[in-house]
């Protein structure tokens, strides 16, 4: 009988190790899966931000068609376009957005369209280079007609 007793007790002892092994590898397995599913967020948004700056250059890529103008948004990157217009991106209310703007008026969110969410951007133009730094991480596009621009 005590016997009997004694193997049922470690058999009780087992399952509960087993079912605490189990619910620590859930625990740490949705713990690894969050962590991830951040990363691959903060890498697509990283992405979002430089390609689309990094095509809108490509597009405007020509002597005297890329400007970096301060405002008190911080610094614009402003594209030229056709008949006196300019694209300006740059940083507002937490987004980058990209607007459509004659070049003659103030820098002033009005039509524009939300990229995506971003809490910091600085711009700068070195050489034939334009230097992108979105939430701590660099980026570059090369540009015609070097730092006479900035």
């Amino acid at each position: 009988m005590e016997r009997a007793r004694k193997s049922e007790i470690i058999t009780l002892i087992l399952y509960v190790t087993l079912i605490l092994f189990l619910l620590l590898s859930v625990i740490l397995g949705l713990s690894a899966y969050r962590k991830i599913n951040e990363l691959e967020k903060r890498n697509e948004k990283d992405r979002k931000v430089f390609s689309y700056i990094e095509s809108q250059v490509l597009s405007n890529n020509k002597e005297g068609g890329i400007e970096i103008k301060d405002s008190s948004y911080g610094k614009v990157l402003c594209l030229k376009e056709k008949d006196g217009y300019e694209t300006r991106i740059y940083l507002y209310e937490g987004s980058l957005i990209s607007e459509v703007s004659l070049e003659d008026r103030d820098i002033k969110p009005v039509f524009y369209e939300k990229i995506c969410e971003l809490s910091a951007l600085d711009l700068m133009i070195e050489n034939s280079l334009l230097i992108i730094e979105a939430d701590g991480i660099k980026g570059y596009a090369h540009i015609v007609g070097g730092d006479v621009y900035e």
